[in-house]
């Protein structure tokens, strides 16, 4: 038996595949030690495919596809399967390990565009994805179903070719090789489109998951520090939103160039949590009150309403004429006492 880590590319990359696709396959959950050790074994196979393609300095970068013979083009491959399989790792520090993800796929899609492998469209979708990829939302959609589409056709297309390769090698007893070169290639060939494929999606899922747990990170470094000294007071710049103040805090030369206020950010973030639903008095009644009393709008000293003068000659006329009125009623009231009329018929 052959000691690990001494196996030949051949046997290293077939290894690799091989658990490449068990995992791919497997009922397993991801965090399973099981499922980790496979993934751990994959990294490892792959790894020492790469190391030795270059110790055998398979490639040039002066061959393009038809330069490369089958036998060494399925090597290319390395650099998908560890991109894809490092993914698949439960770290401590994932960051590195979806950094070392995204080269890997990187270098992948590099290594098949400099020896003109990768299509024309696959090229200007990438192009399109540098320059901050599709703007229009139904057009975004359109390519992602394409893509789709034809991811989903090149996976039916590989099934078809291995199972060519199956049925070969069971009727004429060969290895995969010596059966047909040609249908070999183009199962290598159609890996590598799928590869592309995949790898063009996988990136921007890295650079996404990337950017949450560097977010994550810098969390917990606050809190941390927060915590080993609770009592320090960690200031921060705040812009004030002012219509007339626009533009970059501080010049190239470090001039302040807008107004700002330094606040307590540990205080602002306590009052912001402990702060009650409802809106807090702004004024004791006290201060109300005083307030009201200065404007004229509370009457003190406790007497009565002081009479309001006429300011006219017609209203001094219409109050006489009311006061006259008045007293007829009261001589009326006093020649015709209550009750005086009433007889009830007896004359």
């Amino acid at each position: 038996m052959v000691e690990e880590g001494s196996y030949s590319i051949k046997q290293e990359f077939q290894l690799g595949q091989s658990l490449y696709s068990k995992l791919e396959d497997s009922d397993l959950s991801g965090s399973d030690p099981a499922y980790q050790a496979d993934v751990d074994r994959a990294v490892l196979a792959f790894q020492r495919c790469l190391r030795l393609a270059a110790d055998l300095r398979m490639f040039s970068d002066n061959e393009i596809l038809e330069d490369i013979s089958t036998t060494n083009l399925r090597f290319l491959l390395s650099e998908f399967y560890l991109g894809e399989v490092l993914m698949k790792r439960i770290s401590d520090d994932r960051l590195v390990v979806l950094e070392a993800a995204e080269r890997h796929l990187r270098n992948f899609l590099s290594i098949c565009q400099t020896h003109e492998i990768l299509k024309k469209e696959d090229e200007r979708h990438l192009e399109i994805q540098l320059k901050g990829g599709i703007s229009d939302l139904a057009k975004r959609r359109e390519d992602k179903m394409a893509r789709y589409k034809r991811e989903k056709a090149t996976k039916q297309r590989l099934m078809e070719l291995n199972q060519q390769i199956a049925t070969s090698a069971k009727n004429n007893s060969h290895e995969v090789e010596g059966i047909d070169e040609d249908l070999d290639r183009e199962i290598i060939l159609t890996t590598m489109d799928l590869g592309i494929q995949q790898s063009i999606t996988s990136i921007p899922m890295i650079v996404d998951e990337r950017k949450m747990v560097e977010e994550s990170q810098r969390t917990k470094e606050r809190l941390a520090a927060a915590q080993a000294d609770p009592d320090a007071l960690s200031t921060r710049v705040e812009q004030i939103s002012l219509s007339s103040a626009s533009g970059p805090l501080l010049s190239k030369e470090g001039k302040v160039m807008r107004p700002f206020v330094i606040t307590n950010q540990r205080q602002d973030i306590l009052d912001r949590v402990f702060r009650p639903g409802h809106n807090l008095p702004t004024m004791t009644i006290d201060e109300y009150l005083e307030r009201e009393r200065e404007r004229g709008n509370i009457i003190s000293g406790g007497g009565e309403k002081p009479e309001k003068k006429p300011d006219d000659e017609d209203e001094e006329a219409t109050i006489d004429a009311a006061t006259m009125k008045a007293r007829a009623w009261d001589d009326f009231k006093d020649d015709n006492p209550k009750g005086w009329g009433n007889r009830m018929n007896r004359g």
